[in-house]
């Protein structure tokens, strides 16, 4: 019997074999995993992952949906009503399970947690990581979901069937590696496992190590099956040459050589670019770059990174960036600079902005979700966070390739509370065990070293982990800006609308920030009936990638020219956005905040005076469902009550408004990720450690006093409950510029089944898409202002298209059409 992984795409096209795929995907997820040393760990893991699939059922399974099998045959089983019901990954998992003794004769018998570490990945490649244990389940037998999965019947299982029909290369390799392999690689884990002396900590990043392992197989698995589908990837991939990074420095080389130091400011940008040249050459740790909003950190921070990446031969460069806003601007100054040397922009840049992905798990979904294969990735912090520790197998894939390079964390201090610790242990686990360096890019440093429950995880930052040399004296020299305290009384939007105009009037350009998008769009219409609408501009997350740039553009080419100027924005456009007013007005929110904010004030230093920052309490806004924003104002009344206008911005003070914002009480509870199972308050952080289940751990009973713990661990009930955006969001392709020609695009390749486009146009469409919270989708999805691309297909792809009619020139998208009143979340 010839076993298939994956039947031809079309009539006559020819099969792949289960043989095939097995030793393919095993030779990638090695490879993937070699970064972290277990390359022959990812070798069985990937010859065991689809070990079920050599079971007659399965067989039947498939050749049953390919119609090669009519529904009369004896053999048939519906694929639709079977489909993900019959079992082709535990067969694996119990394989390796029944062997760990085989695996080495550990101490303590931690050869059970080696084999786990193996087991799991292979169970989970398909759901993402599974519960260990029920976190809910008071009775032990029924509370041990591993353990009852590796107890699986062979009737639902098929183990033995399997081994029996494998192909004996297969069998070969896999006793092989078992029996003489891998016992170095996993020796090398367990004392490092060991070395850390907080046991929750420990357990934490045990886990860590299984998810690592499961990244390497889904990409593993999704690129081979992607490949098979199209040859051409398989091609391209392996012709790709290693990266050379000096190229890329040469080019920034190039153009700092070009900049003039005529002024005060110059230099000290040039002092701090060395800084991060000089640092660059270091070793790797974990370090921190605070340098003063308009100090230049962009190139700054891609110095350092060019120059750490050759002298450590790292993989590639991450910029994790809190909003979509400063992708756009940070990946085309990157971008500009290597066409201009003479390079392909296209090959070393990826911007990754969102989840545009179809959500059907076909031969699309395989090709186009991202796994950041290019040597500078742009991406945002909830797409690092999500890949990490987010629900499923999609992001997840994402996790591996963070080994490795050098992540440069841009405006950090927007980390949510609730994810400080988890954030925290990520990057400890990826610079202890995965080779990589992370870079804490801010001017508001908070202070992650120094949590008040460090038993959950905080950075491990050495002494030598600052990059600037005498950061006070840089905040000194680069200030710019008074900020002024107008926060009583509170102001309505109509009132507020009336101050910046009358700022705006009286310097010429005023750039106001309010919290929450409701409270922009109300002040926005105030100021339409007072000024000229081609001085007043509008910039929220409802813009497309592609519109925000433009209207950024713009806004840089007025206020160059002198022209009046008036913008209404979110917090998007505080964090780098590089452009410069006379005066900025900033709803009350967190120091970082309005220290980040005044960053947009007087930026180059170009007036004679002081620029002016004025904070503000709006009363209309609403912010029940933002508390770091809630927690963040309180934080910085205390800072003015206790230190004098001038002392607002200085690093000393920034240390007062952290210690503040994260030792109080709720806030302390907050940085674990709480949550309620029921009626029982957890958090996410101990259903990842070892407190999942206290009652039914298996772990209560410890033979000795250095027994090794099983991973006990709720994983997938965590990933469901996870949420770096407390609403959920969907993508949607917006027709603005190309947008509406990509969605044109996008339908011809899936009907044509042409993957090559379909991918390459997904990707151009992510700087057309906006992504929309649950409520407003499903409103306009009843409206009829959403569709599915390729919905005169059987079923849709799940990447959807909105209708012109709800994407306004000035506004973005908006809920209702022309005419009705709008609807924004918050």
């Amino acid at each position: 019997m010839k076993f298939i992984a994956h039947p031809g795409s079309s009539q006559g096209a020819p099969d792949q074999l289960l043989k095939t795929h097995l030793i393919e995907t095993a030779a990638l997820c090695a490879e993937f995993a070699s970064k972290v040393n277990l390359q022959h760990t990812g070798e069985l893991i990937g010859l065991l992952h689809d070990f079920g699939k050599y079971s007659s059922r399965f067989q039947h399974y498939l050749k049953s949906a390919s119609d090669r099998l009519n529904p009369d045959d004896d053999d048939y089983i519906d694929p639709i009503a079977n489909k993900g019901k019959i079992q082709h990954s535990t067969a694996g998992a119990q394989l390796i399970w029944n062997r760990c003794e085989d695996i080495a004769r550990f101490p303590n018998h931690c050869q059970q947690l080696m084999a786990q570490l193996i087991a799991i990945p292979v169970a989970s490649h398909h759901s993402g990581l599974i519960d260990c244990l029920d976190p809910t389940e008071e009775i032990v037998e029924k509370a041990q979901r591993f353990c009852r999965r590796m107890q699986t019947s062979e009737e639902v299982g098929f183990l033995e069937e399997s081994k029996e029909n494998a192909d004996q290369i297969i069998l070969n390799q896999i006793d092989s590696l078992i029996s003489n392999h891998i016992k170095p690689e996993l020796l090398t884990l367990v004392k490092a496992i060991q070395s850390e002396k907080n046991t929750a900590l420990a357990q934490f990043n045990r886990g860590m190590h299984c998810r690592f392992l499961l990244s390497c197989l889904i990409d593993a698995d999704r690129l081979n099956s992607a490949e098979f589908e199209s040859p051409f990837r398989k091609h391209e991939r392996e012709s790709r040459q290693p990266t050379d990074w000096h190229l890329a420095l040469n080019a920034l080389e190039v153009k700092l050589s070009g900049f003039t130091v005529a002024h005060d400011i110059d230099k000290r940008r040039k002092q701090i670019s060395d800084n991060c040249a000089e640092k660059g050459r270091g070793r790797q740790q974990l370090y921190t770059l605070t340098v003063p909003t308009g100090g230049g950190k962009t190139l700054a921070s891609l110095r350092f990174a060019l120059n750490h990446a050759i002298k450590h031969n790292l993989d590639r460069i991450i910029y994790i960036i809190p909003y979509t806003s400063i992708i756009d601007q940070n990946a085309k100054v990157v971008r500009d600079l290597l066409i201009e040397a003479g390079l392909n922009a296209d090959d070393w840049i990826l911007e990754h902005h969102s989840n545009l992905a179809p959500t059907e798990d076909d031969w699309r979904h395989k090709l186009v979700t991202d796994n950041w294969d290019r040597p500078i990735i742009f991406t945002t912090l909830v797409q690092f966070l999500e890949s990490i520790y987010g629900s499923g197998a999609r992001a997840l894939r994402r996790f591996h390739p963070m080994a490795r390079s050098v992540l440069i964390f841009d405006e950090v201090q927007n980390v949510p509370i609730k994810c400080t610790h988890l954030f925290c242990n990520a990057l400890n686990y990826l610079n202890d065990f995965c080779s990589s360096t992370s870079v804490l890019c801010t001017a508001t440093q908070p202070a992650l070293d120094s949590l008040p429950k460090p038993q959950k995880g905080q950075l491990n930052l050495q002494s030598s982990a600052e990059i600037i040399d005498s950061v006070d004296e840089q905040f000194l020299a680069l200030k710019r800006v008074n900020i002024v305290d107008k926060t009583v009384p509170a102001m309505s939007h109509s009132e507020l609308a009336e101050f910046c105009i009358q700022q705006f009037e009286q310097e010429g350009s005023c750039l106001v920030i309010v919290n929450t998008k409701k409270v922009a769009i109300e002040t926005f219409k105030a100021c339409q009936n007072n000024i000229d609408a081609e001085s007043l501009f509008y910039l929220t997350t409802n813009l497309c990638a592609a519109h925000r740039e433009e209207t950024l553009d713009t806004i840089r080419q007025r206020l160059n020219n002198k022209q009046p100027t008036l913008i209404v924005s979110t917090a998007l456009i505080e964090c780098g956005v590089d452009l410069s007013v006379a005066v900025v007005v900033r709803s009350l929110s967190g120091l970082d905040s309005i220290a980040q904010a005044a960053g947009r004030c007087n930026r180059h230093a170009e007036r004679e005076q002081y620029g002016k920052v004025y904070v503000v309490k709006c009363e209309e806004e609403n912010l029940r469902g933002l508390p770091d924003i809630q927690l963040g104002q309180q934080a910085t009344l205390d800072v003015f009550s206790n230190y004098s206008a001038d002392e607002w911005l200085h690093p000393d003070t920034l240390k007062f408004y952290f210690k503040r914002r994260f030792h109080k009480t709720v806030t302390a509870e907050e940085m674990a990720y709480p949550i309620k199972l029921g009626s029982v308050p957890t958090s996410l952080f101990d259903l990842l450690s070892d407190k999942a289940n206290p009652v039914c751990s298996y772990n209560n009973d410890r033979p000795t006093p250095n027994y090794i713990p099983l991973l006990d661990q709720s994983f997938q009930t965590a990933a469901r409950h996870f949420n770096v955006i407390d609403q959920p969001t969907q993508a949607v392709i917006v027709s603005f510029g190309e947008g509406e020609d990509l969605v044109a695009e996008l339908n011809s390749a899936a009907m044509e089944f042409d993957a090559s486009l379909y991918y390459k146009t997904l990707r151009k469409a992510q700087r057309y898409s906006v992504s929309v919270y649950d409520s407003d989708f499903n409103q306009l999805l009843s409206l009829g202002a959403i569709s599915d691309i390729n919905s005169n297909s059987e079923r849709g792809d799940g990447v959807y298209s909105l209708s012109k009619r709800h994407y306004d020139a000035a506004l973005g998208l908006t809920v209702n059409t022309a005419g009705e009143d709008e609807i924004f979340s918050l």
